[in-house]
């Protein structure tokens, strides 16, 4: 597989919403490149887990640096092991165009070159082919970085696949995985949740 190199650098203002000088506490940047399209891993998330790379990976969800949100789970269900080293995602409950959100706060914002996808490990079916990759300052307005119809990369349980991002030049603080299609099942509306790695620029305070 050949390798594909990503470099940003930052020479632009943040979003207006985000001001990282009124944190009040240390600057962050930090920046994460593609290698491998085939291969997750060395990427935000991971960064996060390692806490800015300085302790032993821990689920960044539970470390408080991402917060997840859904369009809806089964009673007692839990969405945090998506981002697990061997991510196991739930189902979500049925419902027309349902979404799995990661939000990484007020203080921190990434502007993606690049993101990954991972397949529960527990589920050899339920693949998604049909989705949007989106992202948002204020969880209300989002903007479509990547649209995918019929793809057919996701074939395997715990298979990982990363695709380039072009020409994004925002920052933002949520992103989410919203299915807009069938998935490998013929279903519509009953998503399986995918883990998630990205890459770009992650600006912000530690």
């Amino acid at each position: 597989m050949a390798l594909i190199l990503i470099c940003v650098t930052i020479d632009e203002p943040l979003s207006r919403q985000f001001h990282p000088e009124r944190c009040g506490s240390k600057y962050l940047t930090q920046q994460f490149l593609l290698r491998n399209v085939s291969h997750h891993g060395d990427g935000i998330m991971t960064f996060l887990g390692r806490k800015f790379g300085a302790e032993q990976w821990m689920n960044p969800a539970v470390r408080g640096f991402v917060k997840l949100d859904c369009s809806g789970l089964d009673s007692g269900a839990s969405i945090e092991r998506v981002l697990d080293c061997f991510p196991v995602g739930p189902c979500l409950s049925p419902k027309e165009s349902p979404w799995i959100q990661f939000d990484f706060g007020q203080k921190l914002r990434v502007r993606p070159s690049a993101y990954a996808l991972i397949h529960s490990v527990e589920c050899n079916d339920r693949f998604l082919r049909n989705w949007v990759f989106e992202g948002s300052e204020d969880g209300d307005h989002w903007t479509a970085l990547k649209d995918h119809e019929k793809d057919t990369t996701l074939r395997e349980k715990g298979q990982s696949h990363t695709w380039p991002l072009f020409e994004v030049q925002e920052f933002y603080q949520k992103f989410r995985v919203r299915m807009t299609g069938m998935d490998s099942s013929g279903e519509h509306g009953l998503m399986r949740c995918p883990g998630l790695e990205m890459y770009g620029l992650l600006v912000g305070t530690q």
